[in-house]
């Protein structure tokens, strides 16, 4: 659902999709592997060449438009799970960096329905990029209307989504869908980032 949405957005997200690993392959692999993997489908991503986490001297590197991105994504989509802070080796951007471009990863934990904005403010990647999107009063418009075009891609992206990753108790699709187009269409977006 994340890559989905976040390229729906136009950020730049490794290729991906949904796959298995043939019989053939199964066999030969050690059974601690066999274990993680189990039979069921399996989330693909492409190889960047070249690709290395995010570090902070790269940030600079980044044009200031899709830092900005990339934070309202998150914002948007309640994700924690990009953490770096200026002069240190610490923390966990899930955001990889290839002949001067960004890669955005990792999307397992969006929909964090515990999302603490003052943590998000305090460990994000791209933390000054949250005052921006809270004082350009001209671009939260727009933003607002790329969220709403990426919010279309919703209902396809759950269409292809495995069923057996449907039915768990930590996901609900209604509710989700339900908050981020009250983001969109009711301001509770701004509301939520003024908090």
């Amino acid at each position: 659902m994340g890559g989905t949405l976040a390229s729906s957005l136009g950020l730049n997200i490794p290729a991906f999709a949904i796959g298995y690993v043939n019989d053939a392959l199964f066999k030969i692999l050690p059974e601690e592997v066999q274990r993680a993997l189990g039979r069921s489908e399996l989330f693909l991503s492409e190889s960047i060449p070249y690709a290395k986490d995010l570090r902070w001297d790269h940030v600079a590197m980044i044009p200031e438009q899709e830092r900005q991105l990339v934070t309202l994504f998150d914002l948007w989509v309640r994700n924690e799970d990009r953490t770096l802070r200026p002069n240190t080796r610490a923390g966990n951007p899930n955001l990889l960096f290839a002949n001067g471009k960004l890669y955005i990863i990792d999307h397992n934990l969006i929909f964090d329905e515990h999302f603490d904005i003052e943590k998000f403010r305090d460990t994000y990647v791209f933390a000054e990029a949250i005052d921006v999107l809270q004082s350009d009063m001209v671009k939260r418009e727009s933003w607002l209307k790329l969220l709403e075009l990426a919010l279309q891609s919703w209902d396809l992206a759950w269409r292809r989504t495995p069923s057996d990753w449907k039915e768990t108790e930590l996901f609900n699709a209604t509710g989700i869908r339900h908050q981020l187009d009250e983001d969109v269409t009711a301001g509770t977006f701004w509301k939520r980032l003024a908090s």
